[in-house]
């Protein structure tokens, strides 16, 4: 028996709709494009359909039930409204759709930027930021709807470590920034832009000439102990005589080793390919080293040809010893650029002998180069004052050289 023909939906019209062999619709004669779906379950779905650039376009507005007659018929009267004025609802709806959450964001910065363009060490923390403090709180957020309060409140979270916080907020900086490269975001809508940084402690930490000293004899005596690796108190030998990274000395292979010319050539390092300098204790250090032939590595580990993995419990071990409490395996690196500085190299050359490849990361060292400079200063005035015929005394507050 044919459906009668409405001359306007009402909810007892559309309460008599019967599921047929096929889905149809009724559309409501007194606003066109509007009408109710009837799918063969049974189920009722309200639905506007209007017609742009000759592409006929469906919005499906809400189940009946959810639903009712006449908040359905209100918002086909709002998208009727928008299409008469120019406006493309269908294409709106479709991107907020579409639109990616920042859960999706990060897999695709991680997969796209993080592994193919950092380096090992960078991917782990860029995946320790994004694993356990970005995505727990806005992995489920649409990305175009990240506002700056959301940020803050992630790096007001880890305000007692300001370190860790700011390192968080420069990884969502980074991931926002493509978000708006990838049209995820407006151009210029970072949400990260506006928050301050906080202020970082000095981490900066320069071994004295006592301390070095007592680091010293702990390491001569474990080479006959030998409670550590040979391996392990090299490594600490190495990084102390080169200012070379961790990673540079860990994962060093013998084939990059050239004693003849003085250099470790690095095939890949935090900068690139790189070379090291080395001078006669260090080349000592890696005279004194066996080679395997089953591994290439110079720093040999646990495993058949692997390098040691984890210098911390070594070095924690040659800390306790040497009273070093608090002193990192980096500060070896800061200790090795007060030196040259204490040697009169300028910035410049230290940072090329570190391997900077910005000028800003050498200026930290900036207050000890001022420091060498006045000493220096002192040494110049006292010689031309001999020269003149005055008599000077020393420069006060000459502190052991060595004792920065």
């Amino acid at each position: 028996m044919p459906r009668e023909t409405p001359t306007r939906l009402t909810k007892t019209y559309v309460d008599s709709l019967k599921a047929e062999e096929k889905a149809y619709t009724v559309w409501d004669p007194e606003l066109p494009g509007f009408g109710v779906r009837v799918w063969t379950s049974g189920t009722k779905v309200f639905t506007y359909k209007y017609t742009r650039r000759a592409v006929q376009n469906w919005i499906t507005l809400g189940r009946y039930g959810v639903l009712t007659l006449d908040q359905a018929r209100k918002m086909a009267q709002k998208i009727r409204l928008q299409v008469l004025e120019g406006e493309d609802p269908y294409k709106k709806l479709k991107a907020q759709r579409d639109a990616p959450t920042v859960e999706e964001l990060a897999k695709r910065f991680l997969e796209e930027h993080v592994e193919p363009k950092t380096k090992a060490t960078t991917q782990r923390q860029y995946r320790e930021a994004v694993n356990r403090f970005i995505l727990p709180g806005l992995g489920k957020r649409l990305v175009k709807d990240v506002e700056p309060d959301d940020v803050s409140k992630i790096h007001h979270k880890l305000r007692i470590t300001p370190y860790q916080a700011n390192r968080v907020l420069a990884v969502m900086s980074k991931m926002f920034k493509l978000a708006e490269l990838w049209g995820y975001r407006p151009q210029a809508s970072n949400p990260c832009f506006y928050i301050q940084r906080y202020k970082e402690k000095s981490r900066e930490r320069y071994l004295t000439g006592p301390e070095l000293r007592r680091l010293a004899e702990v390491l001569d005596r474990m080479d006959v102990t030998r409670e550590q690796s040979i391996f392990a108190v090299a490594a600490i030998r190495l990084l102390m005589f080169t200012g070379a990274r961790l990673n540079e000395i860990l994962c060093l292979r013998w084939e990059e080793v050239d004693l003849g010319n003085g250099l470790l050539r690095l095939e890949d390092s935090k900068t690139g390919a790189k070379a090291i300098f080395l001078n006669k204790p260090a080349v000592d250090v890696l005279q004194s080293l066996p080679t395997m032939l089953d591994n290439p590595y110079v720093i040999a580990g646990d495993r058949d040809g692997s390098h040691l993995v984890n210098l911390e419990k070594p070095w924690e071990a040659v800390r306790a010893q040497a009273g070093l409490e608090g002193v990192r395996v980096h500060d070896l690196r800061h200790t090795f650029a007060s030196y040259a500085i204490q040697g009169g190299m300028s910035l410049e050359m230290i940072g090329a002998l570190l391997g900077h490849s910005q000028a800003s990361t050498t200026k930290r060292y900036a207050h000890l180069a001022a420091k060498q400079h006045r000493t220096n200063s002192e040494v110049v005035a006292k010689a031309l004052s001999e020269a003149l015929g005055h008599s000077v005394n020393d420069a006060e507050g000459g502190e052991d050289e060595r004792s920065l």
